[in-house]
């Protein structure tokens, strides 16, 4: 079984181009992890009373958002109290995957040396997304 991962904003955009990758996986068996970074606001403590409704919200935008998705295979989704950046290093390092995907959002540049030490593969969501950045990736 193939495995991937994605990060989200949770916005409509990202889920119309995962489903649309999904959509052109249906013949493949894949696990799918999706990691919604998230933040308490600016300038308060972290403590559990701020802590706590800011991962409920997170919960919750994240299960909203993964039902848009619609898609029936093995899919784990999963919050982490911290930047796109952090979260994306932390899951690279920590976790072996077959495939990140990578929207048009992601400097795939800053995370070109973690990459060589993991044998996860970018995989871009859209082929659009490659001609743009000039770079040899797979488009899946």
């Amino acid at each position: 079984m193939k495995t991937a991962f994605y990060v989200t904003d949770c916005s409509a955009s990202s889920a119309h181009l995962l489903r649309n990758w999904l959509a052109a996986q249906a013949d493949e068996s894949i696990r799918l992890t999706i990691v919604y970074p998230y933040d308490i606001e600016e300038g308060q403590p972290l403590t559990q009373n701020t802590l706590r409704p800011a991962k409920e919200e997170a919960q919750t935008l994240l299960k909203n958002w993964s039902t848009e998705l619609a898609w029936t295979g093995t899919l784990l989704p999963e919050t982490v109290l911290a930047s796109q950046e952090l979260a994306l290093t932390i899951y690279l390092l920590i976790r072996s995957y077959s495939f990140w995907l990578v929207d048009d959002s992601t400097c795939i540049a800053q995370f070109s040396d973690i990459l060589t030490k993991t044998s996860t593969q970018p995989c871009w969501l859209s082929a659009l997304d490659v001609a743009h950045r000039n770079l040899e990736m797979a488009v899946c």
